[in-house]
């Protein structure tokens, strides 16, 4: 059997109707969207079917509705008799990976996921920013605009090393600005703003990261039951402890998105799975690896191919 990754998305990934055709189909993830739901107060049924584009791009909803989806979709694939080799999860799909390694209990992952949700929102609203998405420059280069940049226009990092052609940036609003015009001036293949409300993974989300880190202090959390991969460090990490510390530095220190891919590569992977909705980092493993088998199972037909392929 292959040695299969499954993958969880962040926030971002989200986008009207995702879990529709899914509620309509698998009474399972209908369950746990209404489990959720109970937890939270939020209508998430209703969510992930739905709710429009700018509701959705709200953190405190964007991140619970993807958790919850996303868990539902691994926990059906689970049931089915399907078995990931390894999990890494992007950001926000790291709690994800955590429930599906056995680590992290669901439920107390979706009030973790909740809370930084809303958490992030405050955050956001309190010191305002934004970030875009580099292309084709080096992540030393767009290190550097970073730096010139933050020198007069305030706070800006490399926020997600996404693959060898990706980088996002991320920080003040002019900050952003400024990097971005002096990467075209650079050479950069695109600059494209991204539809968020706020610097995630830079120094402007301390506020969330305090208020967040007494909660995670408090949850349990066991050792994996497959192999875990942090894109907080991009290291398969053993130790709980450790986890709960990235859990906590991952807020406002950049992913290692591409650095995790490789970490699963160089120990074997054969196969990458996007469990849960969108397909942005299946684009991102074949950049990163062109010749990588990528798969995605957030919708009926691609959980069906991956149960098809588990029987042969």
């Amino acid at each position: 059997m292959a040695s299969q990754v499954w993958m969880f998305p962040g926030q971002g990934s989200q986008f009207p109707g995702m879990g529709s055709e899914l509620c309509r189909h698998l009474p399972y993830v209908r369950r746990r969207l209404e489990q959720a739901s109970a937890v939270t107060g939020l209508d998430l049924i209703h969510l992930v079917c739905r709710a429009d584009g700018e509701t959705l791009a709200r953190p405190d909803v964007a991140q619970v509705a993807v958790y919850a989806l996303s868990t539902a979709v691994a926990e059906y694939l689970m049931e089915q008799g399907l078995r990931p080799w390894a999990v890494v999860g992007h950001s926000l799909g790291e709690y994800s990976a955590l429930v599906v390694a056995g680590c992290l209990d669901w439920e107390r992952g979706l009030r973790l996921v909740w809370l930084r949700g809303q958490a992030m929102a405050e955050a956001a609203a309190a010191c305002p920013g934004t970030m875009a998405a580099v292309m084709g420059l080096s992540d030393r280069v767009v290190a550097d605009l970073c730096r010139q940049a933050a020198a007069t226009h305030g706070c800006v990092v490399v926020a997600n090393y996404n693959s060898p052609v990706q980088v996002v940036i991320s920080g003040a609003v002019a900050a952003v600005e400024a990097v971005s015009t002096l990467a075209r001036q650079a050479g950069a293949l695109s600059v494209r703003f991204l539809a968020v409300g706020g610097a995630y993974h830079s120094p402007l989300m301390a506020p969330a990261q305090a208020r967040l880190a007494p909660h995670l202090d408090r949850t349990p959390l066991g050792k994996p039951q497959v192999l875990l991969a942090s894109s907080t460090t991009g290291d398969v990490v053993v130790d709980p402890e450790v986890y709960r510390q990235n859990l906590l530095e991952q807020i406002t220190r950049p992913v290692l998105w591409r650095h995790a891919v490789g970490t699963l590569l160089a120990l074997g992977a054969t196969e990458f799975v996007e469990v849960g909705p969108g397909r942005v980092l299946c684009g991102l493993v074949r950049q990163i690896a062109p010749g990588a088998r990528t798969a995605t199972a957030g919708d009926m037909a691609g959980c069906q191919r991956l149960i098809r392929q588990a029987v042969v």
